[in-house]
């Protein structure tokens, strides 16, 4: 499912980070940070679970890119200020959750408070707006807290190897062998076979993190 989502509605800001020519080139550290906070914290609003998924591996993404010198740690944190910051005024809200599902709330509660539905909680004008200024606060924090090309210290500096993987990942599911991704779980190929689906998944290159490579059909 996480996979799917990747390649619905992420893959074009994975792609954009990864491009050796793009948009990003040229800006400053403080600007691929912000770059980083505000993508993190949108997909906050939607599952504060995907938003730590997807801001680590567009922070990594990023890291991966040799022409932007971008301070790693500025944006490990920046990839996490979803949850951080903004989830709780989004959509995975737990208590705007609870209230809103009658059969969630414990019996003594409930014929207190009642359900209380989305259209008074994360949905009503005033919450929007303080989700809109937490928002706008933190990218600005972001950016301002983002050390200067000078003082910035990128993954290789800090000695971590962020170089793709080049073994398919093997998951065994429902009696079938499932060869996958190892950065954003895009299945590659299934066999009832170990070695095959091994096979399978070595054969074929990702649509999703590398998509512009010559795809290859893995045997199933």
């Amino acid at each position: 499912m996480i996979s799917r989502c990747f390649q619905t509605g992420f893959q074009p800001f994975l792609f954009l980070a990864r491009r050796k020519r793009s948009s990003l080139e040229g800006v400053c550290v403080a600007d691929n940070v912000s770059f980083v906070a505000v993508l993190s914290m949108s997909v906050s609003f939607v599952n504060w679970g995907l938003s730590l998924i997807f801001g680590g591996l567009l922070a990594r993404a990023l890291a991966r890119r040799t022409d932007l010198r971008m301070d790693y740690r500025a944006a490990g944190a920046a990839a996490y200020l979803g949850l951080g910051a903004t989830w709780a005024l989004g959509l995975s809200s737990s208590a705007a959750q609870l209230q809103a599902n009658p059969a969630s709330l414990p019996k003594n509660l409930l014929a207190i408070t009642g359900v209380i539905p989305f259209s008074e909680t994360i949905f009503l004008w005033q919450s929007m707006l303080v989700a809109l200024i937490l928002f706008v606060i933190s990218v600005v924090i972001a950016y301002a807290s983002a050390p200067g090309s000078a003082a910035s210290v990128t993954a290789e500096d800090l000695g971590i190897d962020v170089a793709r993987e080049e073994q398919p990942a093997l998951h065994l599911l429902a009696g079938w062998w499932v060869a996958s991704c190892p950065d954003c779980g895009h299945e590659l190929g299934r066999s009832r076979d170990q070695e095959a689906a091994e096979r399978a998944g070595e054969r074929r290159r990702c649509p999703i993190c590398q998509p512009n490579s010559q795809q290859e059909q893995g045997v199933a």
